[in-house]
């Protein structure tokens, strides 16, 4: 269920809904970061990913949200993301695996709630937002997202989307 304060609001179409070869949306969302990631020297590997059925613009920009938040939630080092997938349950299981700072598991599930920052924006810019969107966007696609992370760390960033396109929205989403 999305809000008026939900990034991801923006009303998505069945004919929106197309197959995403190899899933371009996650090299799309790349592309799109060009420049965060020759600043921070990031490093952004993929393994080979699978077809799925969803909104490329949506897709993308789940994608571009954990990425650059790898990018942004850094340590010292150059970040390392990394991007897999396996099938599960009828599910795709895709993982974003960073070397940033992590998080704290008391917080695992407060970083998708919208508008809550675990640090201040003078420090970490941004709304509070991306994760918040990046729930929503999963949720439409008709699959669940959650990170695994300890403080210092790294995180891990879990989300599936469904195999088979019967299980991905079909209607008009508000």
């Amino acid at each position: 269920m999305t809000s008026p304060t939900d990034p991801a609001a923006a009303p998505a179409q069945a004919e929106d809904i197309s197959q995403l070869k190899r899933i371009e949306a996650a090299r799309q969302s790349l592309a799109d970061l060009h420049a965060a990631v020759e600043q921070n020297a990031a490093e952004v590997t993929f393994d080979p990913l699978p077809t799925v059925h969803g909104n490329a613009s949506l897709l993308s920009r789940l994608f571009q949200n954990l990425i650059e938040n790898a990018i942004k939630f850094r340590r010292d080092e150059p970040p390392r993301i990394h991007v897999s997938t396996r099938e599960q349950d009828g599910f795709w299981r895709f993982s974003v695996r960073d070397n940033g700072i992590g998080i704290d598991a008391k917080y695992h599930e407060q970083v998708f709630v919208p508008l809550q920052r675990l640090h201040s924006e003078s420090v970490f810019p941004g709304t509070g937002l991306g994760l918040t969107a990046c729930r929503s966007i999963v949720e439409l696609h008709g699959g669940t997202i959650w990170v695994e992370s300890e403080k210092g760390a790294g995180s891990v960033f879990y989300f599936t989307l469904p195999c088979q396109p019967s299980k991905a929205p079909t209607a008009e989403i508000r």
